[in-house]
């Protein structure tokens, strides 16, 4: 029970940490993302916004490729999203029916804000970080998702758990070992004693 309650408190902590740098790194990410946004959809009046849209989408997606050395956040897809204003149709680039609901009531309210979720695009299916922000540029509520994959934090995390339980397995067999080693070396004093004194009993 105590080596279990061990490496759950263990796992949870180490769990907690990765994911706090995932979170960190991917919020530097967004501050360096809205910058470039705002000088590609602000930067050019004679472009529709659609394709305004769909440059900066593929300038922020084109940091993250091998030769590019992507960030400590790693690789990410990027959503661009404005928001329908009453006849007009809302614009996006990107998979922005996989970013979550409540994630966008933040956004839209002006916050920064991150959430957990389970996506499927082109090139990713899985758990993923989804982090949003608004927007500084010509155009109004413009809204900024990056979705980060977790798969190396997902491959870390199991390995944490696998060691954490050959560990546990191991400290098992230990503590079994020298709980029969200490239990001989009590108990077989005391059988030979208990023999010694019938022994004497029976008048030997």
């Amino acid at each position: 029970a105590v080596i279990l309650v061990l490496g759950f408190v263990l796992t949870s902590q180490i769990t907690d940490r990765v994911l706090d740098v995932k979170v960190r790194a991917a919020t530097e990410e967004i501050d360096r993302a809205r910058a470039t946004v705002s000088g590609v959809v602000g930067g050019e009046e004679t472009r529709s916004l659609d394709s305004s849209l769909q440059l900066a989408r593929n300038t922020l997606t084109s940091k993250t490729g091998p030769s590019s050395g992507a960030g400590l956040a790693g690789t990410f897809d990027a959503v661009l999203l404005v928001p329908g204003d009453g006849p007009r149709a809302a614009t996006a680039a990107g998979p922005v029916d996989q970013i979550p609901g409540a994630l966008r009531d933040f956004v839209k309210a002006g916050q920064v804000s991150y959430q957990y979720a389970v996506v499927h695009t082109d090139g990713f299916s899985g758990r993923a970080l989804i982090i949003g922000s608004p927007a500084t540029s010509q155009t109004t509520n413009l809204e900024l998702y990056l979705i980060f994959p977790l798969t190396n934090e997902e491959s870390t995390i199991s390995l944490v758990r696998g060691t954490m339980a050959t560990g546990g397995v191991v400290l098992l067999v230990l503590l079994a070992g020298i709980g029969l080693l200490v239990s001989r070396q009590v108990v077989l004093p005391v059988r030979s004693a208990s023999r010694i004194a019938e022994r004497f009993a029976e008048g030997h």
